[in-house]
């Protein structure tokens, strides 16, 4: 079969799609949630989807296919080509629940689903679901699973190996219909069918009955006056029972009051002990509680402390002690002055002598020097005038620097500023020390360090009465302790009560009986018991037998009679069964060395697909008849199995994939079907990727190959290429 085109209306995310397809490899690629898998569903639903059922499978169903918002169902139209090229048109519509097949060489149109079921089984090669998606059909994350067409893998297998045809009966058919042949048989003999009994069943309960009924009257004929004095001998036996019975009962009763009141004392017991406990934790607690009440009463005032008022008690501390240290900085410097005031002698400075003799010299030597140029007109003269005029100049300048600059303070004034400043601050810290003393008052206490401790001390009671309160009211919860009191009284009266029921003088009868002596009397008594309850049941049937004997010896030989004819009966259907039993027997056996041909054929086609795809790793497989795998492994010297978690997931995916591709050799010989693989490759790695897509490239020269996948791995492979665009809806 060679797929051409599919045309798709309201089927999922795919509504009013359409997509050609064709000869050898076709890559249908698409991100992920692009509608991929939904075009492999769509194919099947194509192929083998009935119009007129809502389900394809039961994972299948026809209204999870409906595109999101439509309220009528799908409808698929599939172009096809069978083996020698004839063209087709596949139109399937489950709103109308209609089905057309038209040859499209011919014209001719085919519109009973029944028979474009068989046409399209026919050019398949097969029309089961089962085993297209074992084989051909490789669905996302499902290349190991090859077990939902086993049964039909196998009877294709048989077919081929015993050269049978399509239309003969199958192996497995045939032993389906001798299993319902013996279970038939043997309903209700080996199985459970109280409704419905086989015919083994029914011979066997007519035996029953008829022996059951002369059980009941061989006794009435034969043993008539036997039955008289086995009345007698009943009766005396009946009234030693019973005179035995009388006192062990009543001792047995005595022992079993003695039993209750041992427990009822110990649990009354266990009961007061634990009010006790409880009573005494409560007093406790309430002790304490009052212990911490009387010990805070010391401490007035300290309940109304929060976090607020000791941060700004606080704050005032630190301030006083700042301040103090400011205090003693300032004294401590005004002492210095004062000390300096005593030995230094105060002076007035006056003008400076250096620079007023300086510029007097340049003067003279200017007045030098004119009197020389005018006297002599020479150089001489005017150098000294302007060495005289620059020395001038300089002195004057200095003078004039040195009157600018500011003189010192006295060290009277400083002194008075360091006084005004030491004042200042005393009077501050005589202020904060009285808001200090103010806020502490309150509390009675005269320094911080007092109200510190006594705080601690405060919140430390606190806590323990805290701690006290929420003991007292774990231990009561919602009782009081006067109700608490009054059970464990009620305890204490109870266990009296049975302490005085104990020592009664008609319980001191069981104080001497041991466990195994109460043992053997409860044994005594049960065994009594059962022997009046059979006495009594053999003598009213002795009595029934005796008053009624209205059966004579021929209704004797007439049951007996009817008892061989049901067992000549019995034993021929346990032949017929027998019979069955054999004839399975025989088939399962030629089935299996059926199957063991089938499987010499069809081994060696794994292994070798295993072996390429691998690159010649593993190369032995071996499969039962439930066509369960096993690998030869070179490094271990033995056979393991794919769920034995010695191969890896990929090498798993890898042999299923070459037992899909072996099947496909075997049981599509005369057909070729598309195959259709929803991207089995992604555990492999590339090496053994790109042997399985060189391998698949070589199937798809005689089988169309579809190959869905998210992956740019495969394009190289590709003959043709249909992208899928990202949708919306889930894929």
């Amino acid at each position: 079969m060679l797929l051409q085109r599919i045309a798709l209306e309201r089927f999922r995310q795919l509504d009013r799609r359409e997509y050609t397809f064709q000869p050898g490899l076709n890559l249908i690629k698409g991100p992920n949630e692009a509608g991929k898998s939904t075009l492999q569903e769509a194919i099947l639903f194509a192929l083998l989807g009935n119009p007129r059922l809502k389900t394809l499978h039961r994972d299948k169903r026809r209204d999870d296919c409906i595109s999101w918002g439509e309220d009528r169902p799908f409808s698929i139209t599939l172009d096809f080509a069978d083996e020698s090229g004839t063209p087709y048109r596949l139109e399937k519509d489950w709103n109308a629940q209609k089905v057309c097949l038209t040859n499209l060489q011919t014209g001719d149109r085919e519109e009973d689903i029944d028979s474009v079921e068989q046409i399209i089984s026919e050019i398949l090669g097969h029309g089961s679901l089962e085993l297209l998606q074992s084989t051909v059909c490789v669905e996302q994350d499902a290349v190991d699973e090859i077990s939902a067409g086993r049964r039909e893998i196998g009877d294709q297998l048989q077919s081929i190996v015993t050269g049978g045809g399509a239309d003969e009966a199958t192996v497995s058919a045939v032993l389906k219909d001798l299993d319902a042949k013996i279970a038939e048989i043997e309903r209700g003999w080996r199985t459970h069918a109280p409704r419905n009994p086989g015919p083994i069943k029914v011979k066997q309960d007519e035996m029953g009955d008829i022996e059951t009924r002369l059980s009941e009257i061989r006794p009435q004929v034969e043993r008539v006056e036997q039955a008289k004095e086995q009345l007698i001998a009943l009766e005396t036996r009946i009234g030693e029972i019973k005179e035995a019975l009388g006192p062990i009962r009543s001792l047995k009763e005595l022992c079993d009051r003695r039993f209750e009141l041992v427990e009822q004392q110990g649990n009354w017991k266990a009961k007061e002990a634990e009010l006790e406990a409880k009573i005494e934790q409560v007093e406790e607690a309430t002790k304490q509680t009052e212990q911490a009440n009387e010990a805070l009463r010391a401490y007035p005032g300290f309940d109304a402390v929060d976090s607020e008022a000791e941060r700004q008690l606080a704050n005032l501390h630190q301030r006083v002690e700042v301040l103090r240290e400011e205090v003693e900085r300032r004294s401590a410097e005004l002492k210095q002055l004062r000390a300096k005031q005593s030995i230094e002698t105060r002076t007035r400075p006056g003008l400076p002598i250096a620079p007023l003799v300086g510029a007097g010299t340049g003067f003279v030597l200017l007045l030098i020097g004119v009197v020389i140029g005018v006297a002599n007109s020479s150089v001489a003269g005017i150098l000294v005038g302007l060495l005289g005029l620059l020395i001038g100049i300089g002195c004057l300048i200095w003078l004039v620097v040195v009157l600018s600059q500011p003189r010192p303070l006295d060290l009277g004034s400083q002194i008075a500023a360091r006084e005004a400043d030491l004042a200042k601050s005393q009077d501050h810290l005589q202020r904060v020390t009285t808001h200090l003393a103010e806020g502490l008052a309150p509390f009675e206490c005269a320094t911080w360090d007092e109200f510190s401790q006594r705080l601690s001390e405060c919140r430390t009671l606190f806590n323990q009465r805290r701690d006290a309160q929420t003991r007292r009211g774990a231990f009561l919860g919602d009782q009081t302790l006067e109700a608490l009191i009054e059970e464990r009284k009620t305890a204490s009266r109870h266990r009296r009560d049975a302490e005085e029921a104990l020592e009664d003088p008609e319980m001191q009868r069981a104080i001497g009986i041991t466990p195994l002596q109460y043992e053997e009397l409860k044994q005594d008594i049960e065994h009594l018991e059962e022997e009046l309850a059979e006495k009594g049941q053999k003598r009213r049937e002795y009595r029934i037998r005796r008053e009624i004997a209205d059966y004579t010896i021929e209704d004797v030989r007439r049951l007996e009679e009817q008892k061989a004819a049901a067992g000549r009966s019995l034993a021929h259907l346990e032949e017929r069964l027998a019979v069955y039993q054999l004839t399975r027997d025989v088939i399962e056996q030629a089935k299996e060395q059926t199957m063991r041909s089938a499987r010499d054929e069809l081994e060696p086609r794994i292994g070798a697909y295993f072996r390429r795809i691998t690159q010649g790793r593993y190369t032995q497989v071996e499969a039962d008849e439930d066509l369960n795998l096993r690998v030869f492994s070179q490094e271990k010297g033995d056979w393991i199995t794919p769920d034995s978690g010695e191969l890896s997931r990929g090498t798993v995916d890898q042999l299923y994939l070459a037992a899909r591709l072996a099947l496909l050799d075997l049981l599509y010989r005369d057909t070729k079907p598309p195959l259709l693989l929803d991207d089995p490759f992604v555990k492999f790695d590339a090496d053994r990727r790109e042997q399985a897509m060189a391998l698949c490239k070589e199937i798809a020269q005689e089988h169309q190959v579809l190959l869905f996948t998210c992956s740019d791995a495969y394009d190289l492979f590709a003959d043709n290429m249909i992208d899928l665009p990202g949708l919306s809806a889930q894929d």
